[in-house]
């Protein structure tokens, strides 16, 4: 017997109209849930142009995901996610209690009779930033005001641009040299230290970079030794600077490697008892003295916001005030802008972060 065949889309319309109640009920199930989960996490804003944003609490909140405007004491450091910073725009690490008040130094006062030392973070300064011999000299300026800086975010591709800033920062008094880091990659920046050969001297043969075999650190800290010249040499104060550049995207878990940074430099076979650590740390005092855990450690900022735009405390100094007895207790953030009479445009172009500074007796346990 011969079956007649069905005609084109016969035997296709024939299965679909077979009762099946399996995908049906799936259908209705995921409905369902899709609706609930909206719901709960998102919320419908305005009517003539409508959008969706996360509630409070939901997915994409900072309180779940462990983002930088957590308070130290709600999250871990090992609890953030860095993959999830593409996402939201990503800010210093704060605990939300920052002043906007600033001390003002005038790069121009007479120096004093003890040690000013300060860091300082670029924002990528090298040839390629420098549109102007005015920015130039406002960069070398600035160094002029202190007796030693640790630099961040230094990029010198041409090998004649640290020996130029040198040159300009040197005069009135002032002889500077410099000690720099390696190039490390990917971002091309150095670490480096300026300072005023008049108050200072290093050993260039204890420069290091601290080894980082896991990579925990985006940028390895540079570490310098310097002693003060002008005193007898057992009376003349001697000490680490330890450099520190932490990358904004990974700043908790950077932050968190400090206490080891610190424990390592310590045992480095120098013996020396007084360290300070400065730089770009990408978070406030608040958090960042909370996770070093060493009850004796003193940041010289506090409640301050240390960049151009008032908006964020990024750098800092610390030292531990049970050793590091030549510190004078004061300090402060320098307002280059005021006292350089910069708009925020000009400014920029120096740097968008402030110095920090601190003074210190050029003399070993301070003065007697």
């Amino acid at each position: 017997m011969d079956w007649p065949l069905p005609e084109l889309g016969q035997s296709i319309m024939a299965d679909s109209n077979r009762s099946n109640p399996i995908p049906t009920a799936l259908l209705l199930m995921s409905l369902t849930a899709g609706a609930w989960y909206f719901f709960k996490n998102f919320q419908i804003q305005g009517l003539d142009q409508i959008s969706v944003s996360g509630k409070a609490g939901g997915i994409d909140s900072p309180e779940i995901q462990g983002f930088p405007n957590d308070s130290f004491l709600a999250t871990k450091a090992t609890d953030w996610l860095p993959d999830a910073t593409s996402r939201l725009t990503v800010t210093p690490v704060s605990t939300g209690s920052l002043s906007s008040s600033r001390t003002v130094l005038n790069s121009g006062l007479p120096a004093t009779r003890n040690l000013r030392i300060a860091t300082w973070a670029l924002g990528g300064l090298g040839p390629d930033k420098i549109d102007s011999v005015a920015t130039f000299d406002r960069v070398a300026s600035v160094i002029r005001g202190f007796d030693l800086v640790a630099i961040q975010q230094l990029r010198a591709t041409q090998q004649d641009f640290l020996p130029q800033l040198m040159e300009r920062a040197s005069g009135s008094g002032r002889r500077y040299d410099y000690l720099v880091g390696p190039v490390q990659q990917p971002s091309g920046e150095q670490l480096a230290f300026f300072f005023d050969t008049n108050r200072l001297v290093t050993d260039r043969s204890q420069l290091y970079s601290v080894a980082d075999p896991e990579n925990r650190l985006t940028h390895d800290p540079l570490v310098g030794w310097f002693q003060s010249i002008g005193l007898p040499p057992n009376a003349a104060w001697t000490f680490s600077f330890i450099n520190v550049r932490i990358e904004l995207p990974r700043a908790r878990l950077e932050v968190a490697e400090l206490p080891r940074i610190l424990g390592a430099v310590a045992r480095d076979g120098r013996g020396e008892d007084d360290c300070l650590m400065g730089g770009l740390f990408q978070s406030d005092d608040v958090y960042l003295m909370a996770t070093l855990q060493r009850p004796a450690m003193q940041s010289v900022i506090k409640g301050m916001k240390t960049d151009i735009f008032a908006r964020h405390q990024t750098s800092n100094l610390v030292y531990s005030n049970s050793t590091t007895t030549e510190a004078i207790g004061r300090g402060g953030v320098f307002d280059f802008l005021r006292s350089e009479n910069l708009s925020l445009a000009e400014a920029e172009q120096v740097s968008p972060y402030l110095p920090v500074f601190a003074d210190f007796s050029p003399r070993e346990g301070g003065e007697r």
